[in-house]
């Protein structure tokens, strides 16, 4: 069982965000701020900390919700990567959904750990035009661990 699996462990998993997106947010989530983007779109920005993880791994959620359209930016964080072996996890299971990334980059490997311990991680890219749902992974020792999907109604 993995991620992309209804009957995933997971608590938040792919499937289950997909078929929850259109409702989300709900009365859990904060309201942060408004803004215009250089696209001219607005957008409210809200966000969540919770003790559910999501995808095992995560436990802040910032939601960008787009005015108007169905589109909805779901960004996960966590702030300190505390197991590289579940993060591995996350990311194989990504790679053996979507398959390999923009970058030619596949399976969790050794340079991802060494990327991770020098502090600074490109991840995993996935925005081709043949995901449904682009998503993507990045990692710098200051800002943290960031899962991006970016549902598109």
């Amino acid at each position: 069982m993995g991620i992309f699996n209804r009957k995933s462990k997971i608590n938040k998993g792919y499937q289950e965000l997909l078929m929850e997106a259109p409702s989300i947010p709900d009365s859990t989530f904060l309201l942060e701020d408004e803004e215009t983007n250089s696209s001219n779109q607005k957008l409210k920005n809200y966000f969540k900390k919770t003790d559910e993880l999501y995808f095992w791994y995560f436990d802040e959620m910032v939601l960008k919700d787009f005015e108007g359209i169905p589109n909805k930016n779901f960004i996960f964080h966590k702030r300190k990567i505390n197991s590289v072996k579940n993060l591995k996890d996350i990311v194989n299971q990504f790679y053996n959904h979507y398959g390999i990334d923009d970058n030619g980059a596949g399976m969790f490997d050794k340079q991802d750990t060494i990327d991770i311990k020098e502090g600074y991680w490109s991840g995993r890219t996935y925005t081709d035009s043949k995901h449904k749902h682009p998503a993507l992974f990045s990692y710098d020792k200051n800002e943290g661990l960031d899962l991006t999907i970016f549902y598109t109604g």
